[in-house]
């Protein structure tokens, strides 16, 4: 039993054991402070939460804005680019390139007909500064009334008379 009791002794020493003054003081102004700085912390929380809101609602507005924006100038450049923007225009673009090809048609084609003078007209230079003068020969102009001879009367009559039916289905 002398355990029992010895224990009940040292709690109620333990029990009589109080802080000092000073001790007491400071603990009441640690405790106050504290709860002071938490609800003091929540207000800021708040006003962060709403300095963070207020800059999410301007930034999703300044987005949508500019996609507003930029989807207007991409579709306003399609309808006035004719007025404004001729180089966006790509009809024009089509039209001014079918343009050039045709040009450029044009002048093979031109490049093709002075090939084909200039190779009759040197032919012919050449025959004319010819001593012999071949043009002139007796058997090129037999054969060339042979060939003329060929073509009958009838044949030509056929001829001139499908000309004059054509060039009447013309006139109407």
């Amino acid at each position: 039993m002398r355990t029992h009791t010895s224990i009940i002794d040292r709690l109620h020493r333990l029990n009589a054991l109080a802080p000092t003054q000073d001790f007491s003081a400071r603990s009441r102004r640690l405790i106050l402070a504290s709860a002071q700085a938490a609800h003091s912390d929540t207000i800021p929380e708040t006003l962060h939460a709403y300095r963070f809101s207020t800059i999410m609602v301007r930034t999703t507005l300044f987005a949508a804005g500019m996609a507003i924006v930029l989807t207007g100038l991409f579709y306003g450049s399609q309808y006035f680019s004719p007025l404004f923007l001729p180089g966006l225009n790509q009809d024009k673009i089509v039209a001014e390139a079918d343009m050039i090809d045709n040009t450029i048609t044009i002048q093979l084609s031109q490049l093709h007909y002075f090939d084909t003078t200039s190779q009759a007209s040197a032919h012919a230079l050449k025959q004319v500064a010819n001593p012999t003068l071949s043009h002139l020969n007796t058997a090129v102009i037999l054969s060339d009334t042979q060939q003329i001879q060929m073509l009958s009367p009838t044949d030509t009559d056929t001829t001139s008379q499908q000309i004059q039916d054509i060039l009447k289905t013309l006139q109407k």
